[in-house]
């Protein structure tokens, strides 16, 4: 799955906070470790240089230590939606789903209908290996924002796994014709029209995705393998592929 496509009109949330590393916070581990007699604004000041730390680690998907960063933030200022929320992906990324769903919950049950959180908590689910909860949420989102490709797609994507392949194909194919040049949905449209035998649709749908992928090389080998006549059944060696004789008549 491509969790990570753009696209539609979201909600705004936390998720694209910018990551800047401030230089000055390589250096003083101690000053920031030294917080339980702060007050309460230094407690916010530092939460926020622990967040922007955080941030630098996310962006270079460092995740053990953008989570311990985000924790630290946290543990100053409870309220750092953006905190928490990045904190929950980079705990899915280090597989530590149970610990995600749970980072993620305040901001669920303070905002319940919001669509980037509700995104995210598909996502750890999907990371987890729970496709069945994580298509529930996509599909749930997708009838909130039924806009958003991003959604769409990754609800497609699910309905494939799952071997829904007619429904997978239909959002796929709906995908293509919002955006010609979506190459991610050309490729899965091809394999749906391929496992559900329409050889023809799928070689168009490669030909489209290879106008805009020609150096996949993978993709290139299943065009051609599609468009090469279909091997002629060889006969055994002792006869036995022959057609049976003719019963004789009874004497």
């Amino acid at each position: 799955m491509n969790p990570g496509k753009s696209g539609g009109r979201r909600r705004t949330g936390p998720a694209r906070f910018r990551a800047v590393l401030l230089l000055a916070l390589l250096a003083p581990w101690a000053p920031l470790q030294l917080s339980s007699c702060a007050s309460a604004p230094e407690r916010r000041l530092l939460a926020s240089e622990w967040f922007t730390l955080g941030n630098a680690r996310f962006a270079k998907k460092e995740w053990a230590e953008a989570a311990t960063a985000y924790g630290r933030a946290l543990a100053l200022d409870s309220d750092l939606a953006g905190a928490r929320f990045n904190l929950a992906r980079a705990l899915a990324e280090l597989k530590r789903s149970a610990e995600a769903l749970e980072a993620l919950a305040p901001l669920l049950d303070a905002e319940p209908g919001n669509s980037e959180f509700l995104s995210m908590k598909a996502y750890v689910l999907w990371l987890s290996g729970d496709a069945e909860a994580a298509r529930e949420v996509y599909a749930a989102l997708a009838a909130l924002v039924p806009e958003d490709p991003k959604t769409r797609y990754n609800l497609a994507v699910l309905d494939e796994a799952a071997g829904n392949f007619a429904a997978a194909r239909e959002a796929f194919a709906a995908l293509v014709a919002l955006d010609p040049k979506d190459a991610d949905s050309l490729g899965r449209l091809a394999a749906c029209e391929e496992a559900l035998g329409e050889v023809a649709a799928a070689i168009a749908a490669l030909e489209a995705y290879l106008e805009l992928k020609s150096g996949d090389a993978a993709a290139t080998a299943k065009l051609a393998a599609l468009k090469a006549p279909p091997p002629a059944p060889a006969a055994d060696a002792d006869g036995a592929g022959d057609l049976p004789a003719p019963a004789t008549a009874a004497p």
